[in-house]
């Protein structure tokens, strides 16, 4: 077949274009299809099956922990503190917050409702954090018959704080120890007074161990109390004082009092306080009045001690305090000093404004005028003929 050509028998130019433009894009064409062949040829032969395998290892955890989920169960709020608290403190309601547990780990003694253990007292010093439950709780039982009570001591213990909790004792002149309450919570501090609360048989039994106190005090008997270290924690003491035989008829006789002491032990025990100085000797009753004067000295010199060093730790929080009532007024002063200062330099300028300042004049400031700058109307100062004194 013949080609045609023009006039001249050469292609024209706009066949050569073409072709060109057509060569341009059959080789576009063949390098996008290699590309194109080459990523997915990678991407089903390499890459498909790990990422296959990435999608099922993913699937399986997520599996997994949608298990462990179901088995924990939905979260359920309870109630821990916002900062620690000490044994003995009182629990309120701005003390507490909420925190979220697993339903299955809330059992019934956790504290779900703040109602359950407001106005009660933590047994222990608990953390921020940790859930609050019953055991940590403690529950003081009802009894109508609760009065609060001072009671006056000849010392307080050193450390003593409101909150904790004590025992109330009495000593003999020879030693022989009795509580005659247990494990109450001190309210309130002021001074050597205490309030505590008490119930109708412990306030008979408190004021029958103030008699023999008071009988016994010159010959070295004394009242004291001494503090539960956990008091959530330490069981409480039982107390095992005996009252007399006149109080006894007493407590039998008050309608108050629903739950009677065993009168059996108390007359046993009361027969052991008692029998301290029944049939001594006139040689024997002068030996131990000697001796009673060694023992309420010893134990005289004991309280004294003990209040000295109280006093001490009062001094030294109102040194504390003084110091800083004193940088106070340091610093008061110092403002006024400062203001005076101001003053004077304002009233300078304002002379020298008005051209009435002398330098070797004092400035006066306020009402107050001393004797260096009061003027005596009755004595003028004489006036001097210029040019006749240098």
């Amino acid at each position: 077949m013949r080609r045609k050509y023009g006039q001249s028998g050469r292609l024209s130019f706009s066949s050569i274009k073409r072709a060109i433009t057509l060569k341009k894009l059959l080789v576009g064409f063949l390098v996008t299809a290699v590309l194109i062949g080459s990523n997915v040829g990678q991407y089903f032969y390499i890459w498909a099956p790990k990422t296959d395998k990435l999608i099922a290892n993913y699937e399986n955890e997520l599996t997994s922990l949608e298990n462990t989920l179901n088995q924990i169960g939905e979260l359920k709020p309870v109630y821990t503190v916002l900062a620690k608290t000490e044994p003995g403190q009182v629990i309120k309601q701005e003390d507490l917050s909420i925190i979220k547990l697993p339903e299955s780990v809330v059992g019934e003694h956790f504290i779900t409702k703040p109602a359950q253990i407001l106005g009660r007292y933590y047994k222990v010093g608990i953390e921020t954090g940790t859930p609050l439950s019953r055991d940590l709780v403690m529950y003081d039982e009802p009894d109508d018959t609760v009065r609060e009570y001072d009671i006056v001591l000849d010392y307080i213990p050193i450390g003593l704080i409101e909150g904790d909790y004590i025992d109330f004792r009495i000593t003999y002149p020879f030693g022989e120890d009795y509580i005659v309450f247990s494990h109450k919570r001190i309210y309130e501090i002021n001074g050597k007074t205490i309030k505590v609360r008490l119930n109708e048989q412990e306030i008979h039994f408190y004021q029958a161990a103030l008699v023999d106190y008071f009988q016994l005090k010159g010959v070295g008997a004394a009242i004291y109390i001494n503090k539960y270290v956990e008091p959530g924690i330490q069981k409480s003491a039982e107390a095992y004082y005996a009252v007399p035989e006149n109080i006894v008829s007493v407590i039998e006789v008050d309608p108050n009092i629903v739950v009677m002491e065993d009168q059996e032990k108390n007359n046993k025990v009361r027969e052991m306080i008692d029998e301290q100085f029944a049939d001594l000797s006139e040689e024997e009753l002068e030996e131990v009045i000697f001796a009673f004067a060694s023992i309420f000295n010893g134990r005289e010199n004991i309280i004294t001690n003990i209040n000295e060093a109280l006093d001490e730790e009062e001094d030294s929080d109102s040194d504390q305090s003084e110091t800083q009532v004193v940088n106070e007024v340091s610093l008061e002063r110092e403002e006024i000093e400062e203001r005076e200062v101001i003053e004077e330099r304002e009233l300078r300028e304002e002379a020298e404004g008005q051209g009435e300042f002398n330098a070797d004049e004092p400035v006066v400031t306020g009402d107050t005028q001393t004797e260096e700058n009061m003027v005596d109307d009755s004595n003028p100062p004489l006036e001097i003929e210029e040019g006749v004194v240098d």
